[in-house]
């Protein structure tokens, strides 16, 4: 087990966090009175699962305190050579790790299960270190083969990109590939606001892509200090920061599985789907125990284009949900990328995808790759609690459409009467300028308040 420590900068309440989850249809969250959130979820790699327990210290005065991390690793079959044998039979070997990325490892061979003998280790990417190969598992005959591992190029981990506006650093490991690898192993360091180094400026290893993903999820990965500072020149967003201390967009663990959230939630209801995407993650994902609880972590990529009948799911949906698959085991959906893109031409890439939409595009952009400044521009719900929020439904509200906050929203989040005509998108991104560089955070919340309204009784 590997723990990691995040600091935040700006507000953050953990326990905001699990709130929000709580009523987030999407998630099936249940959470604990220990106050301990606990994530199963497929890691960025396409391949392995991460489970993790996060807390949050507590401070005195108020401030946010660190997140501390605990989570394990458990690899998948990797996308080297082919695999050598499927991990659930009987005799065959497991499948070899994945293939390192430029100044990291590759992935760690699968254990076999019933005695055959481990898969080798993936080779190592650029500059970086193959992954130690799988243990043979026992059976009726003795124990099985110890793995190999394929000790590739062992370059240096550099450090060559600079920070951009969204806190990732690109890193890469010296062209020729000599110098010493870098083991990666152990603690990681603690990582800055927005930072995701290993405390020294330097490339860790494999855990540091975790920390790098759960602070993504968490939206721990944005400097969120001058985010306070937008509720003195906006009352509705002052109005939000009080309802909801602390919170932070708590994003879907990965492009990819907002994506498959899209493609299965297309024309149904969410709870509707929900239940069907917690069945894929039971019958296909991974089963896992986070700090006494038994989690299912949604199939990883390799594993949902497996899947040829699910109930729930037409045939339509399931070619779409292997054609995501495919995308993004061929890099489309990396969310540092997409986040790295002008936010036209990112949503213009996910729109090619089967399936996705404008609506759907900016979900994954947003809640899936994390992108903390963008403003929806194809949420009618969103438009309609704006509206009403800023006094703009004023032909039937009797508000006065001066901008100041209206006395309340729809019970049901649904536009009232004239709420769509001054709620145009565009009028209403001109006021969500106001918000930069959190327009995306200041969208969540309001979207928060009208649901926590069209739940209450009436």
């Amino acid at each position: 087990m590997t723990t990691v420590v995040l600091t935040p900068s700006g507000p953050f309440s953990l326990a905001a966090s699990v709130r929000f989850l709580e009523d987030f249809t999407p998630a099936s969250y249940q959470g604990e009175a220990d106050g301990v959130l606990r994530l199963a979820f497929p890691a960025d790699d396409g391949h392995s699962t991460v489970a993790v327990a996060v807390r949050q210290e507590e401070t005195a005065g108020g401030a946010a305190g660190r997140v501390r991390a605990e989570f394990t690793v458990h690899p998948g079959p990797g996308p080297g050579p082919g695999p050598l044998g499927d991990s659930l039979t009987s005799s065959g070997p497991g499948w070899s790790g994945g293939a390192g990325r430029t100044g990291t490892f590759g992935g760690p061979g699968e254990t076999a299960a019933f005695g055959g003998p481990g898969g080798p280790g993936g080779p190592g990417g650029p500059g970086g270190i193959g992954g130690p190969g799988g243990i043979g598992g026992a059976n009726d005959s003795g124990p099985g083969e110890a793995g190999t591992s394929q000790a590739d190029r062992f370059g240096q981990a550099g450090d060559t990109g600079g920070s951009d506006r969204y806190g990732e650093t690109s890193r890469t490991g010296r062209a020729d590939g000599s110098g010493p690898g870098r083991d990666g192993t152990g603690q990681a360091g603690e990582a800055g606001p927005g930072g995701t180094g290993d405390g020294f400026g330097r490339a860790a290893g494999p855990g540091e892509a975790v920390r790098a993903q759960l602070a993504r999820i968490l939206s721990l990965d944005v400097d969120g200090s001058g985010f306070p500072g937008l509720a003195a020149a906006d009352p509705v967003v002052a109005g939000l920061m009080a309802d909801y201390p602390g919170l932070r967009p708590v994003c879907f663990h990965s492009p990819y599985e907002a994506a498959a959230w899209a493609i299965i939630g297309h024309r149904i209801r969410m709870t509707q789907a929900a239940a069907i995407k917690a069945r894929l993650a039971e019958r296909h994902g991974r089963c896992v125990q986070v700090e006494g609880r038994t989690l299912y972590a949604f199939p990883t990529p390799p594993a949902l284009r497996t899947i040829t009948r699910a109930p729930g799911l037409t045939e339509v949906k399931i070619e779409r949900l292997h054609a995501l698959a495919e995308a993004a085991d061929a890099g489309e959906l990396d969310a540092a990328q997409l986040r790295a893109m002008p936010v036209d031409d990112a949503l213009a890439a996910l729109r090619t995808l089967p399936g996705i939409g404008p609506f759907s595009a900016e979900l994954i952009l947003i809640r899936g790759a994390g992108h903390p400044d963008v403003f929806p521009r194809h949420e009618p719900r969103l438009h309609a609690a704006m509206a009403n929020a800023y006094g703009l439904a004023a032909t039937s509200s009797g508000a006065t459409g001066s901008g100041a906050p209206s006395s309340g929203a729809p019970r049901s989040g649904a536009p009232r009467s004239g709420a769509s005509r001054s709620g145009d998108p565009r009028r209403l991104a001109q006021i969500a300028d106001r918000w930069k560089p959190y327009r995306s955070w200041v969208a969540l919340l309001l979207r928060a308040r009208a649901a926590r309204i069209g739940h209450r009784p009436s």
